[in-house]
Formats: C-alpha cells, sequence, structure tokens
C-alpha cells in the first residue's frame, strides 16, 4: 500500500506536462540540450548527473542545482507518505529512466551509462 502511495507522488510529480517545470530549475533551460548532446543522462537514482569527464565545467552547478531541487521535492514525497527517502527516489528514478528519449544517456542500477533504446532494456 505504501509502495502504492509512493507511486503515486511520484507520478505526479513526474507527470508529463509538469516534468520540465519540476525537475529543471529556474534559470537553466539547457538540461533538455545537455541530454540530447549526451553530456547529462538520468540516473536510477532520480538525479541527473554528467555522463563524460569533459563536461563543460560551468555546467556542474546548473547540476546540482537541478538534484538539491529534485532532493527537496522527494524528501517532501517520502515524509508525506512515511516512506524512506531511498524508495522515492528508486521510483523516481525509474519513472525518470522510463520517460527519457532513445538515444540519451541513462544509467540502471548496474552502474554504467548506456544509450537508451526502446527495444532492449532500459
Amino acid at each position: 500500500m505504501k509502495r502504492m502511495m509512493a507511486l503515486a507522488g511520484v507520478f505526479l510529480l513526474l507527470s508529463a506536462p509538469a516534468m520540465a517545470q519540476n525537475m529543471t530549475p529556474r534559470g537553466w533551460d539547457g538540461l533538455d540540450d545537455a541530454k540530447v548532446q549526451g553530456l547529462v543522462g538520468e540516473r536510477y537514482d532520480g538525479y541527473v548527473a554528467p555522463v563524460r569527464e569533459d563536461v563543460p565545467q560551468d555546467m556542474l552547478p546548473s547540476i546540482e542545482s537541478i538534484n538539491n531541487e529534485r532532493l527537496e521535492r522527494y524528501e517532501a514525497i517520502a515524509e508525506r507518505n512515511r516512506l524512506e527517502l531511498q524508495a522515492v527516489q528508486g521510483l523516481a528514478g525509474e519513472k525518470l529512466i522510463e520517460m527519457t528519449p532513445e538515444g540519451q544517456y541513462v544509467m540502471p542500477q548496474e552502474g554504467q551509462w548506456v544509450r537508451k533504446n526502446n527495444n532492449s532494456h532500459p
């Protein structure tokens, strides 16, 4: 039952129309571009991270800001539903990876960056 409540909370958090507003901090519209360029990807734990070591240094504060805002949202969902933070992060990560377009990078639980291919996992 708790998992269902958390899933509902994460689903509302990640609904398609609200995705950009909820997961991209105000002032940085470059997340989608960075993903398309293969610089940044979605992780299994609900956060974004640089895919390569040569990510421009000026992008790192924006990545950190996105992750801080996501953490605040995950903590609120966990508290509201009396769930472990890690469970909410995992559900969000699953949903974000599922929503990632084909060809962009994702990091499943195995811990290696892969280009998403909708014909196979992930």
